[in-house]
């Protein structure tokens, strides 16, 4: 009796452990999205960097992933329109969207409120930027 009212108490935590948390983690990316409607060519280049390279930037788009500490990135993201004229796009101080919830895909906001979420799953890898109240979806090609 004593060992099948263990595995019951057992069973809770174990699912909670197993289901409950963030699984997009950040990761490198280089793609080119362009803005049908308007024209507008948008770039990103999620790189990786040092701690001391997050630490030097003062918030300025640098991001630390919360899925996978101690690992660093820096964003460049801009915009370039029909003239080939090319804007940076920056992100102040991002941080977890919703840093007291495990269950929700990590998406990252700015002191603007703009915003920059990962995807990646076995075939394909994808990033959504809300710049400004526009959405932009970057794919990368299917892997």
């Amino acid at each position: 009796m004593m060992r099948k009212s263990s595995i019951v108490l057992l069973l809770p935590v174990l699912l909670c452990s197993c289901v409950n948390h963030k699984t997009n983690a950040m990761f490198e990316f280089d793609s080119t999205q362009v803005d049908e409607e308007t024209t507008l060519t948008f770039h990103l280049v999620v790189t990786s960097i040092s701690k001391t390279d997050f630490d030097n930037a003062n918030g300025l788009n640098v991001l630390e992933d919360v899925v996978e500490k101690n690992n660093y990135y820096f964003i460049t993201f801009t915009k370039i329109d029909s003239g080939s004229n090319i804007e940076k796009l920056d992100f102040y101080n991002l941080q977890d969207m919703y840093p007291n919830t495990k269950s929700q895909p990590v998406t990252y906001i700015d002191d603007n409120e703009n915003e920059i979420g990962p995807d990646s799953n076995q075939f394909s890898c994808t990033f959504f930027i809300q710049y400004n109240g526009k959405i932009i979806i970057f794919k990368e090609k299917t892997k």
